[in-house]
């Protein structure tokens, strides 16, 4: 190869890796868990960005910032078509922090038919009755978890052995059989929302997933906070033949906070090419 070739193919080569950045963020939300208290100016949100020149530690020890910062090579970002501006600001949101009271915790054992004395540890307290439980997580936000006790999951599957010089036909498939009484996707779905909203959910505010697990369905609720959907916060119930087989329920009441600049989609851009930026890792 000689030298031109060698010059084209660097140029092919570059114009391979010059990246259209396409950023996924048409909408800036930050939900940051808070006791409360307000100042005049925003609040330090609290992200750590994944490198240990980023701590406290880490500073003080003199740590160099994370290569992974820099671009990769020859790589150049630039703004696709339609690329939002994504400047301005975005609203934080916080998510006060409270504790279940005794009667609360039994008024939601009561909704999944868990009658017993409530039992205490750490941040943690439930309702137990046979194999039945209701556990309630008083970290962050008030998560519920409910099961039965009783399901199973049963995995099964046909093998066979053919010789390696001849050709077999596989044996038929097993096909899933229902369990008496296995509810419909429609039942499944109205009897879990029904549950959420008596548990406080706010039904409405939401989208509704629902997966079949077999045994029964599986309804998940991902909430939205001003008509944005936060899937990390989602509720879900599993209902099958007898009712509800399990829960696991999150409830907030996410509140206004603070209002933060956005860097804009131009300078976040030429940031990158600057070598700053988010690393992988």
């Amino acid at each position: 190869m000689d030298t031109a070739d060698v010059g084209r193919t660097m140029k092919r080569r570059i114009a391979v890796i010059v990246a259209a950045v396409i950023l996924p963020l048409t909408a800036v939300v930050a939900l940051v868990y808070n006791g409360g208290g307000s100042s005049s100016s925003p609040r330090k949100l609290p992200v750590a960005l994944g490198t240990s020149a980023d701590t406290a530690e880490g500073r003080g020890a003199g740590v160099a910032p994370s290569m992974a910062l820099a671009p990769y090579g020859f790589i150049v970002y630039k703004a696709g078509p339609n690329l939002p501006t994504l400047d301005g600001t975005a609203k934080a949101y916080r998510l006060p922090h409270r504790t279940a009271t005794d009667s609360e915790i039994t008024a939601w054992g009561s909704l999944f038919d868990v009658k017993g004395p409530v039992q205490h540890e750490t941040g943690h307290s439930w309702i137990a009755e046979g194999d039945r439980r209701v556990d309630v997580s008083n970290y962050g936000v008030l998560s519920i978890s409910f099961s039965d006790g009783a399901a199973k999951s049963v995995s099964s599957g046909v093998g066979y052995a053919c010789p390696s010089d001849q050709k077999c036909e596989p044996p038929p498939t097993t096909v899933t059989t229902r369990p008496a009484g296995f509810p419909s996707e429609a039942e499944a779905r109205a009897t879990a929302l029904a549950l959420l909203a008596k548990l406080g959910v706010d039904t409405n505010a939401g989208t509704v997933r629902i997966d079949d697990f077999g045994s029964g369905w599986n309804v998940n609720l991902d909430p939205t906070v001003d008509g944005l959907k936060i899937q990390s916060l989602a509720s879900s119930v599993t209902v099958g033949p007898k009712g509800v087989m399990f829960a696991n329920v999150q409830l907030f009441d996410a509140k206004d906070a603070d209002a933060y600049p956005l860097l804009g989609t131009a300078k976040a851009i030429d940031n990158l090419n600057h070598g700053i930026g988010l690393g992988f890792g």
